[in-house]
């Protein structure tokens, strides 16, 4: 790693070099170390160098800077600026770095579902040739966190192939690793050990955007799609504590929510092998009735979507709670609620967590198509 100035090396290759390690400042969750060597790096391409471009990609990582710590509002206005100063370059980052700023932007903002369709649209009519690869996983995580798996599931299953090994790598893995979280596709265990490298990294996509918060926490949901509750939970800490490290509020709500439902997956299983242990023992263990439950369909008979909402009552989740972990509003959390009930021909929902559990929904259940 590089460190301080490098008198020894031409001040153009100095600033490449210190925009490199900014970068990796930010990959590593280090602001504060980011913030105390920006300056010198700006005098460097400023004052000393006097290079529009090398500016316009210190100004590029500045934004990525207040991206991972949650200001959304300061990173984009840098990145705008950038974005509007490129318009007088010639380069052909500027199209998808165009892309990754407004898919970024609303992922933070939680707005990514509002836009699925906005984004399945460029797949078929893209302005560049790097935006199928981007808007794919854009567009399919976009569908999965308004509920609607049939979309999300088209989508991977005619645009999903392994991105390019470019500076947009990260975006594509990173949104891919949220859907597969979601509805088990693409493959999350191809999925994981592509991005089991970069544990305790932030999703840094090039030295733009960020892609989805602490890779940790991207390795957690995987884990927990396969079953691998222990990993799970342990990557789940690691993630949780980078994010708070940088202050990005809404990957440290959804990684407590993880949390809690990796908790809630693992106490499900414990329960169940203490009655198997019981069992093989020849004792009975003493339960308290649970409210009668007359449903016997068939988990298949839920969306995607309706079982892992499910999953989350049963884990004893609110409807807010459930919303924040699925980055949906609050009233379709209730429709979900709704629908579910309705279905399974149950009443309330401590009704549904007796099914869920009955069900065996640890590891998750296959969805209908």
């Amino acid at each position: 790693m590089f460190q301080g100035s490098h008198p020894e090396f031409a001040p153009q290759v100095q600033a490449i070099l210190l925009a490199r390690l900014l970068t990796e400042r930010i990959r590593s969750g280090e602001l504060a170390r980011f913030d105390a060597e920006f300056a010198g790096a700006w005098r460097l391409a400023a004052d000393v160098l006097h290079s529009p471009e090398l500016q316009i990609a210190l100004r590029l990582v500045q934004g990525c800077r207040y991206f991972v710590a949650g200001d959304v509002e300061r990173g984009a206005d840098l990145m705008e600026s950038c974005y509007r100063a490129q318009l007088n370059l010639i380069t052909d980052d500027r199209e998808p770095g165009r892309f990754l700023l407004d898919s970024c932007r609303m992922l933070l903002t939680g707005t990514l579902a509002d836009h699925a369709e906005q984004m399945a649209a460029r797949l078929d009519r893209p302005d560049h040739p790097s935006i199928p690869h981007l808007a794919a996983p854009a567009a399919a995580l976009g569908f999965a966190q308004r509920g609607d798996a049939e979309r999300a599931c088209e989508i991977a299953s005619r645009w999903f192939a392994l991105p390019p090994r470019s500076f947009t790598w990260m975006q594509a893995i990173a949104y891919w690793a949220q859907v597969a979280a979601i509805l088990g596709v693409p493959d999350p265990g191809w999925l994981y050990d592509r991005l089991a490298p970069h544990a305790g990294e932030l999703a840094i996509v090039g030295m733009v955007t960020e892609g989805g918060g602490a890779v940790d926490s991207l390795l957690a949901g995987l884990a927990l799609r396969l079953g691998r509750r222990g990993e799970a939970a342990e990557h789940a800490r690691a993630g949780l504590a980078l994010e708070t490290r940088v202050g990005s509020q809404i990957w440290i709500n959804r990684t407590t929510d993880l949390i809690n439902r990796i908790g809630a997956a693992r106490g499900h299983a414990h329960s169940r092998d203490q009655i198997a242990a019981a069992a093989h023992g020849g004792t009975v263990l003493a339960a308290r009735p649970a409210p009668a439950v007359t449903a016997a369909h068939d988990p298949c008979e839920l969306s995607a979507r309706e079982l892992e909402v499910a999953r989350l009552v049963a884990d004893g989740l609110s409807n807010p709670a459930i919303a924040s972990a699925l980055f949906i509003s609050v009233p379709t959390v209730k429709t979900h609620v709704s629908h579910i009930l309705a279905k399974l021909g149950l009443e309330s929902r401590v009704q549904l967590a007796s099914w869920v559990a009955g069900h065996d929904l640890d590891p998750v259940a296959q969805a209908r198509e």
